[in-house]
């Protein structure tokens, strides 16, 4: 009978040892697959909030921007109305007009006014003239105001160019001509303040392009974050993180639309951030590694994944403490 005893107290212990394992193994996949689902639930959250700053950043910057270029149309507007107002006489009256509006109040400016007449003359601010080599910009079905950015001829500079077409052209005396155009010149140089974003260690990289992704202008004070000719295009070969992708972006340039992402590269994750600048629907984009945005996802994500682990180390330890101590007694009362 003793025996008899024993085989059942060992048949219900083994039974007891199973069901254990059972509850285990189940609550230890349900701590797993809720530790998983946190991570990537909040990874998404943090991307989102991280690519929101982000993308507010950025159009502050294309509005600055934006103000900027729209603050020197107004100058040329301006400016070419008091040469309507007072027009030149002849080409030599002319400039020294221009020369005068340059060195107004005392002292040099940071733009330079320039006319241009209906034979592709060009008569600048600084008593020279020659023809002007993009004569194209010049014929009538062209907008009446233009933009361009060009690398000066002299030296490393990038030049902003707003070209004008006067609503009345201006004769110049006898010499049959009349001036059609002018024109301001403005050193991007002066913009880079808005173009910084110092928020990110200075680590940012910034771009001016055409609405297709070709480039115009990039931070002469930076280093080159792509050597690509075309940005856009350039996006097309990185792997994108989180569900905003290269289809996203490029949507989001076609229809004018900010989008801010999150891609891989060679050399590590980098945000991305597109604005609008509503000059000639231009484009501003700007990346930022991940690691200045705010800290690495990566490493916090890897950083909770090794607490959760003890934290669910710890409940399956109290969990197998609490079925075996029920199953001792359990056995014991039989």
């Amino acid at each position: 009978m003793h025996v008899g005893k024993t085989g059942v107290g060992g048949s219900l212990s083994t039974g007891y040892a199973v069901k254990a394992r059972a509850v285990m193994l189940v609550i230890t996949a349900l701590i797993v697959v809720a530790c998983v689902m946190f991570l990537n639930s909040y990874s998404q959250q943090l991307f989102q909030q991280r690519a929101y700053n982000l993308g507010q950043t950025m159009e502050k910057v294309a509005q600055l921007v934006n103000n900027a270029i729209d603050n020197e149309w107004d100058r040329l507007n301006y400016l070419s109305h008091e040469l309507n107002l007072n027009p030149p006489v002849d080409a030599n009256d002319l400039m020294r007009y221009l020369s005068a509006v340059y060195r107004i109040d005392g002292h040099d400016h940071a733009w330079q006014l320039s006319c241009i007449d209906s034979q592709g003359g060009i008569y600048r601010w600084d008593g020279t003239s020659g023809r002007w080599n993009i004569p194209d910009m010049l014929i009538d079905d062209r907008p009446n105001r233009q933009a361009l950015i060009m690398e000066s001829a002299e030296n490393d500079a990038e030049l902003l160019l707003l070209l004008f077409r006067l609503p009345s052209p201006i004769v110049l005396g006898d010499e049959s001509l009349t001036v059609t155009h002018t024109m301001l010149t403005i050193d991007i140089a002066t913009f880079r303040e808005l173009l910084e974003v110092s928020a990110y260690n200075d680590s940012s990289y910034i771009y001016i392009t055409e609405k297709n992704g070709l480039r115009l202008y990039h931070q002469t004070n930076q280093s080159e974050f792509t050597t690509a000719y075309n940005i856009l295009s350039a996006l097309g070969n990185y792997s994108y993180i989180f569900d905003v992708d290269y289809e996203d972006i490029t949507g989001a340039v076609s229809r004018g639309t900010p989008v801010t992402t999150l891609f891989e590269r060679e050399d590590g994750r980098y945000f991305v951030s597109y604005a609008p600048v509503s000059t000639n629907d231009w484009s501003l984009f700007l990346f930022v590694p991940e690691s200045s945005v705010g800290g690495n996802t990566a490493n916090f994500a890897l950083s909770l994944m090794v607490e959760f682990s003890a934290i669910a180390a710890l409940v399956i330890a109290l969990v197998v403490f609490f079925v075996w101590t029920n199953a001792r007694q359990t056995v014991a009362r039989q």
